[in-house]
């Protein structure tokens, strides 16, 4: 392009570069919105079907494994009908057991056992009547001779299996050694020779009497007469379940005992049944399977305090691990669409300013009064 005034040529001739430079850069803002948006919408596209698909496996697998629990838990006709034919269902609980079985002042049936016998009640149409009984002994004698039906939290063992009707474990805890405050770590070998209370006729005495011999074993009525001994040495050490332990401590206020060491030894709790009985257990067991993860968790949670740390991610529930993945996958695709409208904005203003700044060179250049000659 020339200019007849030579003065003027490289003032119009920049502004027509500059025209064209802006149309360029236009032009090249727009192609890379138009990437931009391209590839933005495939990889929204990728997260939401990931997001998708984990949610969906994850819920998916929790029907499943829900409509197999149904499955594998209703009962037969012949069940129902054992059900019906039995409209009350006498329970003698261990009346100092706790946190698992006792009564409190009111007389009223508590702990962890008496939650799950509520459960077990709703879910398989059966009444469960609670009877107080004096003592364990009097339970067992009681059971033995077919005054009462079911307990509802019993360790199996050999001598029990022979009058004794056993459902699936239901509860699990490590059996301890408590001793006085100090440092020293304990075992069952270092107890040699010591005074050790075990509560009488409880499935660790048995074990203790059947596997260490050499241990002074000194049975004690209940856990209060236990804790009591070893805060008062009369007992260099008592052997009870954690869960008991922790429960009874805090009960009674006791202050200078400790967890020492662990027996090796599990209490594995189980209901059992008088043994004429043996078509309740096949209920039971279906029973308990009916009973979910959340309302296990939350009958732990009312019972226990032993302030474990938090578990692990990969130790999470279905529903659990379905908000954490529901909640990153929403995180992400909020921050590439605030991404996504601040960098749209930037283009839009970008975009104003060069067609501005266009339009203004065209005027310019269309009204100078110099003739131009292409």
């Amino acid at each position: 392009i020339l200019c007849y005034n030579s003065g003027k040529t490289s003032w119009r001739y920049s502004h027509v570069k500059d025209n064209y430079a802006i149309s360029s850069e236009y032009t090249s803002a727009s192609c890379e919105l138009h990437r931009y948006n391209i590839f933005f919408n495939k990889i929204t596209k990728q997260l939401l079907i990931i997001a998708v698909c984990l949610a969906s496996s994850l819920l998916f697998g929790t029907m499943m494994a829900k409509a197999s629990d149904t499955g594998k838990t209703e009962l037969t006709a012949e069940e129902r009908a054992w059900v019906d034919t039995h409209p009350v269902i006498r329970l003698a609980p261990d009346p100092t057991f706790p946190p698992f079985e006792f009564f409190d002042e009111q007389g009223k049936f508590q702990g962890i056992a008496a939650d799950y016998m509520v459960l077990l009640e709703k879910k398989l149409g059966i009444h469960i009547e609670a009877v107080q009984l004096k003592d364990w002994l009097e339970v067992i004698k009681q059971i033995k001779d077919g005054r009462v039906d079911m307990v509802s939290a019993v360790m199996k063992t050999e001598e029990r299996s022979e009058f004794l009707n056993f459902s699936e474990p239901y509860l699990k805890y490590p059996y301890v050694i408590v001793a006085s405050q100090g440092d020293q770590k304990l075992d069952l070998e270092k107890l040699k020779g010591k005074r050790v209370a075990v509560v009488n006729k409880y499935a660790i005495h048995e074990f203790l009497e059947r596997d260490h011999p050499e241990l002074n074993l000194i049975p004690v009525a209940d856990y209060r007469e236990g804790l009591r001994g070893v805060s008062f040495d009369r007992y260099d050490a008592f052997v009870a379940n954690l869960a008991s332990l922790s429960y009874s401590i805090d009960k009674e206020g006791i202050s200078n005992l400790r967890v020492a060491g662990e027996s090796g030894y599990y209490i594995n709790l189980s209901i059992v049944v008088r043994k004429n009985m043996p078509d309740l257990i096949p209920i039971l067991n279906k029973g308990l399977r009916m009973i979910s993860e959340q309302e296990r968790s939350a009958i732990f949670t009312k019972w226990i305090k032993l302030g474990e740390p938090d578990k692990p991610w990969w130790q999470l529930s279905r529903e659990q691990i379905i908000i954490l993945v529901s909640f990153f996958a929403a995180m992400v695709l909020l921050a590439m669409l605030f991404w996504n409208r601040r960098l749209q904005s930037a283009v839009k203003l970008r975009t104003v300013t060069l067609r501005q700044s266009e339009a203004k060179y065209r005027l310019l250049f269309e009204g100078a009064l110099d003739a131009i000659v292409i």
